[in-house]
């Protein structure tokens, strides 16, 4: 199932195998919360009764899912993951779908109710049914995950509920390239939010994860008193976040930001509030939603809050900051989800490198080592890029090995 942004409103998504075509689409226009309603309610529909709307006078059906008399371990399993693993998630709505469908199929078309009794014949069953329902491999790549984590949360019980984890090998996907805010599209949506919406504070809202690269919710909790230093040389935020261990780690306020931060300040004291904005998520969402469309990109799905983040990753990485400092401004656990946020629509590397190597071929001359390892030295781009390492907070030895590696080359 899914909840996609279309529009004024969602389209809502239901794949399932009683359904001819095997999948329900309705556009919907509400809130989010009550789109995720209407899917949870088409499904349910077509679990007990085989059709979506039911008909007055519709028999349940004699195989419709009956979960309370559940006994075997697969189904325990899915209960405790979406009871500690998911509670309070933000995947918890999405798990709780797909966990159920992943535990009705091995059940009901397999007859396997316990997690040791799952095969690889079981696992490849599974995938093939979600792609006769039209299933993308990413989306069967979701339910296998799920799977993969309730075999993990029942090998670690005490008593374990498996002693063993099936075979679980996702599908390969294709590498999609995500949408980012372009330079002449962020002029264009300031100047929009300014002078036809009249909504100058959200466009502060998205400049702020632009420049600074703050998460969404970093930026909703955000209060004047996280912001120090303003007026000094090294101002510095403390987000508010709590997703990863760094989270609370600061980060410098660049030089881009300052006048920014300074205005969303202002008009904070000036109404005697805490928080730099007072939008709510659902507020956010719905701001977003029309700005996506003036930009004609409400039928992408990557068009998301989230690309302004990649935004500022694809910016930082044009100022010719490492990939690794980078994931430590972004605060990224994995340093392989900094590289895929650099990964987007359209970007120019090729042209970079086509302009980098044609000017090496006809205007590089062979400049002797010590030379070189003096103008690397001397250079105002590594003073920069020392520079904003340490706004980082990395240690004096961190900053030293990075400046022998930078003098290797």
């Amino acid at each position: 199932m899914s909840v996609t942004p279309k529009g004024h409103g969602w389209l809502v998504t239901v794949y399932h195998k009683r359904v001819q075509g095997g999948r329900i689409r309705k556009q919907f226009n509400g809130t989010r919360h009550a789109a995720l309603g209407l899917e949870s309610e088409i499904k349910s529909a077509l679990d007990n009764y085989g059709m979506w709307p039911v008909e007055t006078g519709a028999k349940l059906l004699q195989d419709a899912p009956k979960r309370k008399s559940r006994s075997g371990t697969l189904s325990q399993a899915t209960q405790y993951a979406l009871d500690t693993h998911w509670k309070g998630s933000v995947w918890g709505e999405s798990a709780n779908y797909l966990a159920w469908v992943v535990v009705d199929f091995m059940e009901r078309e397999r007859g396997k109710k316990d997690i040791d009794g799952i095969l690889s014949d079981d696992l490849d069953a599974f995938v093939r049914w979600r792609q006769e329902v039209g299933n993308s491999h990413t989306q069967i790549n979701k339910y296998l995950s799920v799977l993969s984590v309730i075999c993990d949360v029942a090998i670690e019980r005490k008593p374990p509920l498996a002693t063993t984890k099936p075979p679980i090998k996702k599908l390969k996907t294709s590498k999609l390239k995500k949408w980012w805010l372009r330079p002449e599209d962020y002029v264009k949506a300031l100047d929009w939010l300014h002078t036809e919406r009249l909504d100058p504070e959200f466009a502060d809202f998205i400049s702020v994860i632009v420049l600074q690269g703050l998460r969404i919710k970093e930026v909703l909790h955000l209060e004047v008193d996280q912001i120090v230093g303003l007026k000094t040389d090294k101002p510095m935020i403390l987000p508010p976040g709590t997703k990863t261990d760094a989270s609370q780690n600061a980060i410098p306020v660049f030089e881009s930001a300052v006048e920014l931060l300074d205005r969303c300040i202002e008009r904070a004291q000036k109404y005697r509030r805490k928080r730099l904005f007072l939008f709510t998520p659902k507020q956010t969402q719905e701001r977003w939603n029309e700005l996506r469309e003036f930009l004609g990109a409400s039928d992408i799905p990557t068009a998301t809050l989230r690309s302004l983040r990649r935004t500022f990753a694809y910016y930082a990485h044009q100022k010719n900051l490492s990939t690794r400092l980078i994931q430590k401004i972004l605060r990224h656990e994995h340093i392989t989800t900094t590289t895929g946020y650099l990964d987007v629509v359209g970007d120019d590397d090729v042209d970079l490198a086509r302009e980098l190597m044609n000017k090496a071929d006809g205007t590089t001359k062979v400049v002797p080592a010590a030379a070189n390892q003096q103008a690397v030295h001397q250079g105002p781009a590594l003073t920069d890029l020392i520079a904003a390492y340490k706004e980082t907070g990395a240690s004096p030895q961190e900053i030293a090995a990075f400046v022998k590696e930078m003098m290797k080359k």
